[in-house]
């Protein structure tokens, strides 16, 4: 019995701790993922917030109004993920700490995870907040130019890249032969 509950034990172990290192490869991605859409220049050092929105804009034509309330809101939104940003990296420290403890409490674990999901969560509400506000700003014609550009950031088929995830799997986006495509 003594056997089968350090078994069990181990595995709950080894399930979270491979849940810890995807949570930190995953975040690696997202932000390499950025910085590909923006050409490399958005979260480089001494490369502003303005500078990737202005790139990632640069297919809709903006009044200089817009371009300014973008840019605004832009600078806003990065400053609420980089205070996000610092407590996850907390929240993952505490995490660290309770994964290599002598004898790791599972409830703890479970409750540190949670809280680092939610933190995930509230930083995709925020974005996705940020991109409908931008919308509603949006001529007729500019939505549509805004709409590709979010497709193609957002959707598995719509990658920066030479193949996207469509030409992977033997398709192509828009064709209608992508088996990503809904």
């Amino acid at each position: 019995m003594r056997r089968i509950l350090a078994i069990t034990s181990g595995v709950w172990l080894l399930l979270i701790v491979s849940l810890a290192f995807n949570v930190g490869f995953g975040s690696t991605l997202a932000v390499q993922k950025v910085r590909q859409m923006c050409g490399g220049k958005c979260g480089g050092p001494g490369m502003g917030p303005a500078l990737c929105q202005s790139h990632l804009f640069d297919s809709i034509d903006l009044s200089p109004e817009q371009n300014q309330r973008f840019t605004a809101a832009q600078e806003a939104l990065m400053a609420d993920v980089a205070a996000l940003r610092n407590e996850l990296m907390f929240e993952r420290t505490k995490l660290g700490e309770l994964l290599t403890a002598d004898t790791p409490d599972q409830d703890a674990i479970q409750a540190q995870l949670d809280r680092i999901s939610a933190l995930q969560r509230h930083v995709q509400e925020r974005v996705v907040t940020h991109l409908l506000s931008q919308r509603q700003q949006l001529t007729s014609e500019q939505k549509a130019e805004y709409d590709e550009l979010v497709r193609q950031r957002i959707c598995p088929c719509g990658g920066a890249g030479t193949e996207t995830p469509c030409e992977s799997h033997g398709g192509r986006r828009g064709s209608g032969d992508c088996p990503m495509e809904p």
